[in-house]
């Protein structure tokens, strides 16, 4: 019995239609790769932002004062309100939107909150916020806080009213993955109190 020669194109077209499968899973396999390494860069942009949440640092800025008819109080404070550490780079301080040094400012508002009629003692605290100073997070503090008691009777503004306007307290601050924050107390331009991040 004889057979019939197979067609010359037979082994082409089988040899075309192996070539195509072979490209077909490498095809496969290219896209998988692409995909598996999304997913990697993914997971790893995930991990860095839980990274920086887990210390991001939040300085919340404050004034805070109060009167009676025998003394009134006024001050400022600083408080930790982030998850981590807040390392302080530079600060800037104002009165009447003057840019003074830190002594130069704290004695300025010492001298003139000694000048109100019927005074009889004053009470002075600060604390120096200087670069290199560490917040923790949770750290609270009064930056500065001044106690007015009266002789006789207080003046019928209060203090907190007459000196609060006048102070802008601007801190600027970084995290331990080092990115970098502003809060400021009466903003200059904008008498607004804001938290910002700067990169």
């Amino acid at each position: 019995m004889k057979t019939k020669p197979k067609p010359i194109l037979q082994p082409i077209a089988g040899f075309f239609r192996q070539l195509q499968q072979r490209t077909s899973v490498a095809l496969m396999a290219s896209i998988v790769s692409v995909c598996a390494l999304g997913v990697s860069w993914y997971q790893v942009q995930l991990s860095r932002q839980q990274q920086l949440a887990s210390v991001w640092p939040y300085l919340s800025i404050s004034g805070n004062g109060t009167a009676n008819e025998k003394e009134q109080a006024w001050g400022i404070k600083v408080t930790n309100n982030g998850l981590g550490p807040a390392i302080i780079e530079r600060v800037e301080l104002r009165l009447d939107g003057k840019t003074l040094p830190s002594d130069v400012f704290m004695e300025t508002l010492r001298t003139e909150n000694t000048k109100t009629d019927s005074l009889l003692r004053l009470d002075f605290t600060s604390n120096d916020i200087g670069s290199g100073s560490v917040y923790a997070a949770g750290f609270t503090e009064d930056w500065v806080k001044f106690l007015q008691v009266f002789e006789g009777r207080p003046p019928s503004k209060t203090a907190s009213s007459v000196y609060l306007p006048r102070v802008s307290l601007s801190i600027y601050y970084k995290s331990l993955y080092d990115e970098h924050w502003l809060s400021c107390f009466n903003c200059p331009g904008t008498g607004l109190d804001e938290v910002r991040k700067l990169d």
